[in-house]
């Protein structure tokens, strides 16, 4: 027979058991509920599309007239937005499409009042707008040489700092840098004055 004091202990012992239990019980459907919770709102971290909208390009193509207007944005809505995507090549049957580097086979001067804008044979040039002279308007994706507007089109490029030059001892074109290349390297010039540098390398 146990004593009434073994007794005793006994049932407090076990009262105690029975508390820390239902303790640990209503802990654990606490946390679950905070976990549910947690799951079923939102993530206000997660970072929300961007817009993606580009404006209207200049009417222009002369980007110092839209001095409000960050230049690298004004390149970025030219070419997303050129109203001709690509055209023929002048001297090969290859197409030359917007982003392309092309290569200067004629020397050319936009403007005799800005010789800083002269292109020498063996410029390379990034394209980044096709336009028809006096026809702002005139959209295409691909121009041909045998359509009307073909020797009217103009074209926008940025001026690379590396150009072409021929080197008479390897007998082939070589790859030089610009010594002095100018802060703005806008270029508007004709067609009939580029062909596409792999064209040109390729023939070689």
């Amino acid at each position: 027979m146990f004593s009434n004091g073994l007794v005793i202990f006994l049932f407090v012992l076990g009262c105690i058991f029975l508390m820390v239990g239902v303790f640990l019980v209503v802990l654990g459907l606490k946390y679950l509920k905070d976990s549910t919770e947690k799951r079923k709102k939102p993530n206000s971290s997660i970072p929300q599309p961007l817009n993606t909208s580009v404006s209207t390009i200049p009417q222009t193509i002369d980007l110092g007239t839209s001095n409000n207007t960050p230049h690298s944005t004004l390149i970025q809505q030219l070419v997303q937005n050129s109203p001709i995507q690509s055209v023929r090549d002048p001297y090969s049957s290859d197409i030359i499409n917007i982003g392309e580097i092309v290569v200067v086979v004629k020397s050319y001067n936009f403007s005799s009042l800005e010789p800083s804008k002269l292109l020498q044979v063996g410029d390379l040039l990034r394209m980044i707008d096709f336009r028809v002279e006096k026809q702002p308007t005139f959209t295409a994706h691909f121009i041909d040489k045998f359509n009307i507007v073909y020797p009217d089109i103009i074209c926008m490029g940025i001026l690379l700092n590396t150009y072409l030059e021929h080197d008479p001892t390897l007998g082939t074109m070589v790859i030089k840098f610009h010594e002095n290349t100018d802060s703005n390297l806008d270029r508007v010039f004709p067609l009939n004055i580029i062909s596409l540098e792999k064209t040109l390398l390729k023939h070689e």
